[in-house]
């Protein structure tokens, strides 16, 4: 979670800012921010609407040397797919984090009379807010939303799930990501939060997608690996002698995680990618999203 996080993100928010809006445009978010503490509810939604339509609908689009500060600040946190109104908006709310319990009130709160660009920019600072009941609440309801953008907001690029999600919710937030066609790469943590009970799934979830004649997202036997036994190796075998170098990639890695002994001479068959696995050629950030 993040530390006193008005004086470790505000300057980092407000240099962004800085660079990329004229010097009156940030003057203005600079000192609504600093008033915040002392507005109402309806004057806390004002002033985000404002800062929303002042800061413009531009990308942000960070530099290197900006996304390695985010991350060096905070680890797991890479704020790629921000606009500058999502900066705005989070540096006007970053003075209302001292109280977790009521600014958890207040996101809520915000949330529900949001529209989409707001509620996604939201959910894209989570990174940055203290971790409350209502604010874990506000997001499970983003996690049930039917928009992919909102999904992603929390589940791509934010050390949030990692961070707080039980293992139900990290398993159902892997799930819907593959239902909804999102990619898995972006969810950090994804290879930290392996676990038994969602490689089991995985596997009921790889059978209804070949029985479906659909294609498996490769990414899926990078959940199943380590926990690959028995009957479950043999669900490789179309990887294991497809024509597609990438599937061979997959189905290496696959057997080189699996701690059943017979999949070793399983992997001696693929031996130029066993190689690359062992000079750290091969991994599993090698195969695209």
């Amino acid at each position: 979670m993040p530390n006193l996080p008005k004086e470790t993100f505000g300057p980092l928010l407000a240099g962004w800012l800085q660079t990329r809006l004229d010097a009156e445009t940030t003057v203005w978010i600079e000192k609504t921010a600093a008033d915040v503490p002392q507005m109402n509810s309806a004057q806390v939604e004002r002033a985000v609407a404002l800062a929303g339509r002042k800061a413009g609908k531009a990308d942000l689009a960070l530099t290197d040397a900006e996304l390695g500060e985010a991350r060096r600040l905070r680890p797991g946190w890479v704020p790629r797919l921000w606009t500058i109104a999502d900066v705005a908006r989070a540096l006007i709310l970053l003075p209302l984090t001292d109280d977790a319990v009521s600014f958890g009130k207040a996101f809520r709160r915000l949330c529900q009379a949001a529209d989409l660009a707001t509620l996604i920019g939201f959910y894209r600072a989570l990174p940055l807010f203290p971790i409350s009941d209502d604010l874990d609440w506000q997001i499970g309801e983003g996690l049930r939303s039917s928009i992919r953008e909102i999904f992603e907001a929390i589940a791509h690029d934010s050390p949030v799930p990692v961070e707080t999600f039980s293992e139900h919710r990290w398993n159902h937030m892997v799930l819907k990501a593959l239902f909804i066609d999102s990619r898995l790469p972006p969810i950090v943590g994804l290879d930290k939060r392996r676990n038994a009970d969602l490689a089991a799934t995985l596997v009921d979830h790889v059978h209804e997608r070949r029985a479906a004649r659909r294609g498996v997202d490769l990414h899926v036997w990078r959940c199943i690996a380590p926990f690959a036994r028995g009957e479950v190796l043999g669900e490789i075998d179309p990887l294991l002698v497809s024509p597609d170098p990438i599937e061979r990639s997959v189905a290496a890695l696959f057997l080189a995680e699996s701690p059943d002994p017979a999949s070793r001479s399983m992997l001696a068959g693929l031996a130029t990618e066993h190689a690359a696995i062992a000079s750290r050629a091969l991994s599993w950030s090698s195969i695209p999203a």
